[in-house]
């Protein structure tokens, strides 16, 4: 609708805050990666840990890029990155699942020098450290709530949904 920009109804999305529970934060998510380590003999201690509030779909992911050292290529890890929406709006056991899932890529990466994505051995390495090797996302938040967005954009003149926001700016309000 060309009347989107001026006229928006707000409606408030439930957004559940954790109320009890672990407190998930880049310290909790590191004693998890130090357990990996020490079950695997890797070592994250020295790979930074990223919490995104701007990540949406995504939960999670695990960082590289490739360089020649030697005439070989090889993986350089970089960080590994988690939804805010994850960290506080899901199970604490989806959560480890999740940055378990994330060690894998690692773990995989590190073992075959090559982004391996969600392969056969990438599987291997999930059911080794004892998590589905199912590479979809398919859980639900703690409330039921289907949708990480806190603000659904309405147009007053057709009623038609136009957007979906996490933020909103002042000057889009009626």
């Amino acid at each position: 609708c060309a009347a989107i920009k001026k006229q928006i109804i707000i409606k408030e999305c439930f957004i559940m805050k954790k109320e009890s529970g672990t407190v998930w934060n880049e310290k909790k998510i590191r004693e998890i990666m130090n357990k990996l380590d020490i079950k695997t003999g890797y070592n994250t201690s020295n790979i930074p840990i990223k919490i995104s509030s701007r990540m949406i779909k995504s939960k999670a992911y695990y960082e590289f890029k490739k360089m020649k050292f030697d005439g070989k290529e090889q993986i350089i890890p970089v960080c590994f990155t988690f939804a805010y929406d994850l960290l506080n709006n899901y199970e604490d056991e989806v959560i480890i699942e999740v940055i378990i899932h994330e060690y894998c890529h690692f773990k995989t990466n590190k073992e075959t020098a090559t982004n391996s994505k969600h392969n056969s051995y990438f599987k291997k390495n999930c059911r080794l450290l004892g998590i589905s090797d199912e590479t979809y996302f398919n859980h639900s938040r703690k409330n039921g709530s289907i949708s990480p967005y806190k603000y659904e954009l309405i147009c007053s003149k057709c009623g038609s949904l136009c957007g979906k926001r996490m933020r909103i700016s002042e000057s889009l309000l009626i």
